[in-house]
């Protein structure tokens, strides 16, 4: 079931990576839609970032599939406890889990950029922003829609890409 699934999001990717080349692009004011190629700054719901995160702890395991589908797992440094990566991956760092991250060692990694579905307590956010490190908190994945959603924020975060409609 899992090879399925992680089938189905490796094939969901490639789609949108080639749709991406011949279709016509949204407004370029909506800044929700629309980001040029190496663009930036790119807006995800209440996270702006002026340039791609280099660096990134990703505690939400749907994300972190989505970042290694997409070719860019040499930017992950830590995971959660929750994902079981592909085996070739399995240096990386855990870090805790969505509901209980365990900040301190996040902070010491220093991330550029931490990916979650769940919500981080205001202490820890506080924690978090004085360490420089950029939170984004991606909707729970619930349905087919959510995980093309969920690739093309990523891909726009890592990328620049155009985010289509």
């Amino acid at each position: 079931m899992i090879k399925k699934v992680r089938w189905l999001l490796c094939l969901i990717g490639i789609c949108m990576m080639c749709s991406l080349v011949g279709c016509n692009m949204p407004d370029k004011k909506d800044p929700m839609k629309y980001s040029e190629m190496g663009a930036f700054p790119v807006i995800i719901g209440n996270t702006t970032l002026e340039q791609t995160p280099e660096s990134i702890v990703c505690l939400s395991p749907e994300a972190a599939q989505a970042i290694i589908d997409l070719g860019f797992s040499s930017r992950l440094i830590g995971i959660s406890s929750d994902f079981t990566p592909p085996e070739s991956f399995t240096q990386l760092a855990v870090m805790g889990t969505q509901q209980a991250p365990d900040i301190q060692q996040i902070v010491s990694v220093a991330p550029q950029l931490l990916v979650t579905a769940s919500p981080i307590s205001s202490g820890n956010m506080t924690i978090l922003q004085q360490a420089g490190i950029k939170v984004l908190v991606l909707p729970t994945v619930e349905q087919q829609d959510d995980i093309i959603t969920e690739y093309r924020e990523i891909l726009s975060l890592l990328g620049g890409n155009p985010i289509l409609p």
